[in-house]
């Protein structure tokens, strides 16, 4: 009995590890095209894979879903035909199939905005999911073939990019550069991905009046949240301004301290290069 487990089990790992290298080999593929859209940077590629980011945040979570989600149920149900019917064996027929796959999911469930174009953006967004199918079906062929290739792209690579991934947890910053003065602070940076805290002291009944702005040199995002000297939970009394005048990017408005304390500006930086700049006034009224 044991002996005939054995080739059972050896041929349901390799089976298993195929179908995973072809999900790792789709992850190598992302790797390399954010690799050459981040003008070769080390470290952008691998928070761009983020599984833990929103979508908004990257494209870390989908990838990975269509990947080791939808893209091992597809194959499974490929495999299913193909013990139904021996015509879906050939290996042309295959590489059509998973194409379809990977084409029909922005089909079935419309990748749209709703805003006029929204059509093209499906259209793109399936093309780009036959491409990486057919990187998923090479992976798996290839997974077939070699004990090195299921070993590498099966198990290796994924775990090496998680293990990067979790060694440079949320709040990265790269080459980063401050200035501090008096009623304000500078900094620039090769890469952003956290909060940066700037205390402004008041006391009760006076008025912060501030600005914050941005400088993105590619991509990413910013943001603002301003807390009271309570900590953490302690959200103070702010008030936003006008947008702010030019090309300027970034927000601008008042804290009105309601006890003596320190105040916090808080800077978001998702994933984004270049500099931030705030300056702040704080008038001479107090109760």
């Amino acid at each position: 009995m044991e002996t005939r487990l054995l080739p059972y089990g050896k041929r349901t790992a390799v089976y298993v590890l195929s179908k995973l290298s072809g999900a790792g080999l789709g992850i190598a593929a992302g790797l390399a095209y954010m690799w050459v859209k981040s003008d070769f940077d080390a470290f952008e590629p691998f928070e761009a894979l983020r599984p833990d980011a929103g979508l908004g945040a990257g494209i870390g979570m989908f990838l990975w879903l269509m990947l080791y989600g939808y893209g091992m149920l597809a194959t499974f149900a490929i495999d299913g035909l193909a013990r139904w019917k021996p015509a879906f064996r050939r290996s042309a027929v295959q590489a059509l199939l998973h194409t379809a796959a990977g084409l029909l999911c922005f089909l079935v469930i419309p990748f749209r905005a709703p805003f006029p174009g929204s059509l093209v953006i499906t259209g793109i967004a399936g093309t780009v999911g036959a491409v990486f199918a057919l990187f998923f079906y090479a992976g798996n062929r290839l997974g077939r073939r070699s004990a090195w290739v299921r070993g590498l792209l099966g198990l290796a690579l994924p775990l090496i990019v998680l293990g990067v991934q979790a060694l440079y947890p949320e709040g990265v910053k790269q080459d980063w550069k401050e200035t501090r003065g008096e009623g304000l602070y500078e900094a620039e940076f090769r890469y952003m991905n956290g909060t940066q805290n700037i205390p402004v002291y008041a006391k009760r009944g006076q008025i912060v009046s501030f600005t914050m702005t941005w400088e993105s040199d590619k991509g990413g995002g910013y943001g603002m949240q301003v807390r009271g000297p309570g900590g953490p939970s302690d959200y103070a009394d702010y008030r936003p301004g006008p947008p702010l005048s030019g090309d300027d990017r970034g927000f601008g408005g008042t804290i009105h301290a309601d006890r003596d304390g320190e105040y916090v500006i808080i800077a978001s930086g998702d994933r984004i290069k270049g500099k931030l700049k705030v300056t702040w006034a704080v008038d001479a009224k107090a109760k």
